[in-house]
């Protein structure tokens, strides 16, 4: 039977009764891990886009795992896993978005037929191509970090040293109550920060509802691979969503880089009419992304499958809890009957 243990420190493990055969969680720990670990040298000696792209999604999907095994409050070695996940999507995350800026603004010259807002574009181009190859650089130097690197080893010890620890130690948590718990909890934040980007409009709360949605995206994920195939349709709901605001918040991205690109004195005193007429068609798109926010995030609102995401996740809770406490209930009934 499957059990899940924690120490004083916050730390847990899950192991079989049997101690032999790894949990479903460690099975997809080891599994991400590898994932994460085959895209650094890629990264490292390539310049595949996907491999960017692969590198900062596995990384999401490892660190869900993380966070399931060890929930807070976590141990310093559990802080240190999930920082170092962190900062490896930090060390390319400026690469990535000129990726995506780059093939937008390659989108945007084939379609473009005025001289003046084709020069422009090619402006925005060549600044987006420089900063990508500073952005290359520095990323590289970052995952050389040797922490990367020994990522294995320190998830293998710190996995060991939770189950040594907890052994002998009562049940705390079974592992479908963890991620239960991660579920509702993440929910929870996911609905504050709709509530106060719907109310705002601003672009930091609707950029901070993005990071939310994903982030529930991936522990339903976990969910899902760890046998919950009912969460599915929930699932694809928030990839479609957090898709549509990816594509808001990369418009407004290229918006502000063409500005920033635009801005360069010299091109403002040759190519005054250039700059200003992409400047002006910019500020009208933006007027029509405001608009296109707000109906977004009113269809969120208002959309079926919010009540059956919420129900989804309460129904995961009471059986959560039911499977948690089914083993010590059974106990009690083999105690009570007579011999």
């Amino acid at each position: 039977m499957l059990t899940s243990t924690r120490d004083n420190t916050g730390r847990s493990a899950s192991t079989t009764d049997e101690g032999s055969r790894p949990s479903p969680l460690d099975v997809l720990l080891a599994a991400r891990l590898r994932k994460f670990l085959t895209q650094l040298p890629k990264v490292l000696g390539e310049e595949d886009v996907e491999a960017v792209h692969d590198l900062r999604v596995w990384s999401r999907r490892l660190q869900q795992v993380v966070v399931a095994l060890f929930p807070r409050p976590r141990s310093p070695q559990a802080q240190a896993v999930v920082r170092t996940l962190r900062q490896s999507r930090r060390a390319v995350g400026t690469w990535r978005d000129c990726d995506v800026l780059i093939e937008m603004v390659r989108r945007r010259l084939k379609r473009v037929r005025n001289p003046d807002e084709q020069r422009a574009w090619e402006t925005v181009h060549s600044y987006l191509l420089a900063r990508r190859e500073r952005a290359i650089g520095r990323a590289r130097r970052r995952l050389a970090n040797r922490r990367f690197f020994t990522l294995g080893q320190s998830l293998k010890g710190l996995t060991h040293n939770a189950a040594s620890t907890a052994a002998g130690r009562p049940t705390h948590g079974h592992p479908k109550a963890l991620m239960s718990a991660a579920l509702k909890e993440s929910y929870a934040l996911w609905r504050s920060v709709f509530s106060r980007a719907r109310k705002s409009l601003d672009p930091a709360d609707v950029h901070a509802f993005r990071v939310q949605t994903k982030r529930l995206r991936y522990r339903l994920e976990l969910a899902r691979d760890l046998g919950a195939g009912e969460v599915k349709p929930a699932l694809a709901w928030l990839r479609n969503l957090q898709d549509a605001l990816g594509r808001l918040h990369d418009r407004r991205e290229l918006a502000r880089m063409a500005a920033k690109a635009l801005a360069d004195p010299a091109f403002l005193l040759e190519q005054p009419r250039a700059a200003s007429r992409l400047l002006a068609k910019l500020a009208t798109q933006r007027k029509a992304e405001l608009a296109e926010t707000e109906e977004l995030l009113a269809q969120v609102g208002n959309a079926p499958q919010w009540p059956l995401l919420e129900g989804l996740i309460e129904q995961r809770a009471h059986k959560a809890e039911s499977d948690e406490h089914a083993p010590s209930q059974a106990a009690a009934e083999m105690e009570l009957k007579p011999a």
